[in-house]
């Protein structure tokens, strides 16, 4: 608070002859804003559900906090209000002899009357309040002076530490992320313990005599403190991860320090992965073991790549080789082939090349041997011979997906096509007996078919169907390629009495040249089809259909207002326009039964479809509606001033028989119906959610920046995409938008229908909370520019800091809001020829080294 009075003062700086002067305005401190930080109102413990709790906070006009020096009245919609100006923590007390309920709305009002602010809020009732994670805070010698700033504590034990004499300060949050008051029997309650503690190097910190210490006040604020007590070897030091538990939560977090002098890395020692290598894999994981100079196993990517005894790594054949961050703080090593024996881009030929299964040595049945180096400085480092296979393969079926319905059964009648180079429909094993990546049968079969694998080897999948051939193969046994690679079952229709069942045996073939024989060449899958009977299948019903997009005369319009120019009477009479759906999809009126506990698929023949509004093509596509089976009323709104545009709704119905041939009340099997929403207005956004990793709709996601940045848009070598917008779910590791307009269907970016008609979508980064563990190197250093724009751009950003995304489409109300997480850095990363960790701790992170 300044100590001047309330006014204008004259500030004059000289130097030599130069005089600058400037007034400046000296104003008193007021109230700017009441806020409610809480998101849930949690239940006091041992409340009886009595008591919730929510905690708030007051800003000034610089919006630092002034909570303790206001009073401000508080009420709520059930109970009272007890306010704690200190803690900003306020229990809501029932007054009544109800109990609070899960998800119960709670809604609280608070009034500083001096300033007239006011705050309110609308939170829901969650669960218990439980300590849910801690932040460490530093440790704290007892036997000194408690130091008067956070800063000073030390982030450290020392060497060879007393007994009795080290307290590790922190902090504790419940599960809104609140802080919660500072205690003195966290993990020694006689009501419930509420934390347990962990070590992993116990003759370091013994982890089973850590107790509960004193609270300490540093700077006002309160800390729990736990009893950290030496280890046998505790006099020799070394890295310890601590891990704290929450046991009402699960939570846990992990503090990771060192013991002793500054960790350095000693030894380096290489080993052989579990599993099989192979020509073409990538991100290989090579197992290690490392060391300090005391001689304590190490993981932290910190001290391994990290230290004065710096590790560098070499690898032959053109491979690579490399050390890189995992996300938690640990180090990981991975080694990758070469381009001569996977798909890369080539950068002569602009294109992407892949020289897969071309070369003789993917397979010659002999190992490549890769020689892998890892050197420490003043360390000992080791050699280890990469004993790298043929090739993978397919070389047996594991799994075939019959047609979309995966039920393995069709209706009599019905058909699925199998097609052997397709991940949806068949899974391999490769020779290693490993889980053959998709996209690798699907090359394999085409090279093959084109006689492009090495050696003129050639392989397909032989389907072998039992004699009765229930399921209309074309043949009883044949060998399928990547030329003739559908495998089409068509089941018999003359099956209407009792399910039948056919045994089809799939086995991948191999020979060598056009004129030799077919040898199997893995295990046989065998597989069990049933074909069904219409009549056994029960509960028929149509498949849900998404909102038609209608194309009539008023679609350009923002509402139907123009009707009534043609005659007063005209909003009664029949839509015009081309009446044709522009957001139809080939099987979209599609029926299902139920067989058991199988839903399948009915074949068109055996239903037919009444109810004349829509055009319904051979593909089962509805392509348009019918002139003058809708009218303009049903798709605006006549009683409004400018005919409002709504759904219309249309009735489709399909009457099901157990007969292709005679269809009448005696084969009747039921009938299916469906109310279908069409509107005639152009597409718009309406929903937008994340997506990352193939992984859906996403309610948390990570970014991972390149040189501490992070960026929507590519803005060179040091700024790399790492979130944006996507026209759909997709394998990259970015955080993305993904657009919806008002009939479901995803909205283009890129030359589509979002930027096409002038949509932007606009990225914001608020709640930003900065890592402040061991992982920390520049303090406060996280910073947004271009925020609320589409060329949003942060920097500073350091693994495990966190913040909010917003994505909203410009100009609407459409938006999403999602949590994020930040990972180890795109540059902390070692190769056997490229040092990115060095370019990012000495640009970046203030080492000089």
């Amino acid at each position: 608070k300044s100590k001047f009075a309330v006014g204008t003062y004259k500030i004059t700086a000289k130097l030599g002859d130069a005089t600058v002067s400037k007034d400046v305005v000296v104003e008193a401190e007021r109230v700017e804003e009441i806020k409610i930080t809480s998101t849930q109102a949690l239940l006091k413990p041992d409340s009886g559900k009595k008591t919730a709790i929510v905690y708030y906070d007051v800003y000034n006009q610089y919006a630092v906090s002034m909570r303790n020096s206001v009073s401000v009245t508080w009420t709520a919609s059930s109970g009272t209000v007890k306010a704690n100006k200190s803690t900003g923590r306020l229990e809501i007390t029932k007054s009544d002899a109800t109990e609070f309920t899960y998800g119960q709305k709670l809604y609280l009002v608070g009034v500083d009357a001096k300033s007239g602010k006011t705050a309110q809020a609308e939170v829901s009732i969650g669960l218990e309040q439980a300590i849910d994670t801690i932040e460490f805070v530093g440790f704290l010698n007892t036997k000194t002076d408690t130091p008067k700033e956070v800063k000073d504590l030390a982030q450290g034990l020392p060497a060879n530490f007393q007994e009795e004499t080290y307290v590790m300060l922190y902090t504790v949050k419940d599960q809104d992320g609140q802080v919660m008051d500072a205690a003195n029997d966290n993990i020694s309650s006689t009501s419930g313990a509420a934390l347990t503690f962990t070590a992993d190097n116990p003759m370091v910190l013994n982890g089973s005599k850590i107790t509960d210490g004193n609270v300490y006040t540093i700077d006002g604020t309160e800390y729990s403190s736990a009893k950290m007590e030496p280890g046998m070897y505790a006099d020799q030091g070394g890295e310890v991860n601590l891990m704290a538990i929450s046991n009402k939560t699960g939570k846990q977090t992990k503090i990771n320090f060192t013991v002793g002098e500054a960790a350095r890395l000693k030894t380096f020692s290489i080993s052989a992965p579990s599993k099989t290598v192979a020509d073409g894999d990538s991100w290989v994981a090579i197992p290690f073991e490392a060391t300090d100079v005391n001689g304590n196993s190490i993981k932290n990517y910190e001290t391994i790549v990290r230290s004065t005894n710096s590790l560098s790594l070499q690898t032959g054949d053109s491979t690579e080789f490399w050390v890189q961050e995992n996300n938690d703080g640990t180090a990981a090593l991975y080694w990758s082939d070469s381009n001569n024996y996977r798909n890369h881009w080539d950068n002569d030929a602009g294109a992407m090349v892949d020289p897969s299964y071309t070369r003789s040595e993917s397979f010659d049945g002999q190992d490549r041997r890769i020689f892998l180096s890892a050197t420490v400085m003043n360390g000992e480092g080791s050699n280890f011979m990469l004993s790298v296979s043929d090739m993978r393969r397919p070389t047996t079926v594991s799994k075939v997906k019959l047609g979309n319905d995966d039920a393995d059964a069709l209706v009599a009648g019905g058909s699925a096509t199998v097609d052997i180079t397709s991940n949806d429909s068949v899974k391999y094993l490769d020779q290693y007996g490993e889980q053959l990546d998709g996209g690798k049968a699907w090359d394999f079969f085409t090279k093959s078919a084109a006689n492009q694998l090495a050696g003129n080897r050639q392989y397909g999948v032989k389907a072998s169907v039992n004699s009765n051939n229930h399921l209309g193969v074309e043949q009883a046994v044949k060998v399928y390629t990547g030329a003739d690679k559908d495998i089409t079952y068509n089941a018999d229709l003359g099956v209407v009495e009792s399910v039948l069942t056919d045994s089809v045996k799939y086995t991948v073939v191999e020979k060598n040249g056009a004129t030799s024989d077919w040898d199997e060449c893995g295990k046989a899958l065998n597989a069990s089809y049933s074909v069904v009977p219409m009549k056994r299948l029960s509960g028929v019903s149509l498949k849900a259909i998404n909102k038609l997009r209608l194309i009539t005369d008023m679609t350009p319009y923002e509402n139907g207002s123009a009707i009534d120019a043609v005659s007063a009477g005209a909003i009664s009479g029949d839509a015009e326009g081309a009446l044709t759906i522009e957001n139809g999809t080939e099987g979209m009126v599609a029926v299902v039964g139920n067989y058991g506990s199988k839903t399948l698929t009915v074949p068109q023949a055996y239903y037919a479809v009444s109810g004349g509004a829509f055009i319904i093509d051979a593909s089962n596509k509805i392509t348009g509606i019918n002139p003058g089976e809708i009218k303009w009323n049903e798709l605006y709104d006549a009683n409004s001033a400018k005919n409002t545009r709504i759904d219309a709704t249309k009735a489709l119905t399909v009457t099901v028989y157990n007969s292709t041939t005679t269809q009448n009340d005696e084969t009747l099997n039921g009938k299916a119906k469906t109310n279908v929403k069409v509107s005639d207005g152009r597409a718009v956004p309406t929903e937008i959610c994340f997506v990352q990793n193939w992984g859906g709709k996403q309610t948390a996601g990570t970014v991972t920046p390149y040189k501490l940045a992070v960026a929507n848009v590519d803005k060179g070598n040091n700024v790399k995409v790492s979130f944006g917008v996507t026209d759909g779910l997709y394998n990259s590791g970015d955080l993305a938008a993904l657009v919806f307009d008002q009939y479901g269907d995803v909205m283009k970016m890129e030359n589509g229908s979002l930027r096409n008609e002038g949509w932007e979508v606009e990225f914001a980064v608020s709640d930003i909370k900065e890592n402040t563990d061991e992982f920390a190197h520049v303090p406060n250093s996280f910073s947004v520019s271009k925020n609320n724009s589409v060329d949003a751009t942060i920097t500073g950003a350091e693994i495990k800091d966190s913040f909010k995304l917003t994505a909203t489409v410009d100009g609407t109300s459409v938006s999403a809001t999602i949590p994020v997480t930040v990972n180890a850095d795109g540059a902390a990363k070692v190769t056997n020829t490229w040092d990115g960790d060095k370019e990012l701790r000495t640009e970046k992170l203030g080492y000089t080294r």
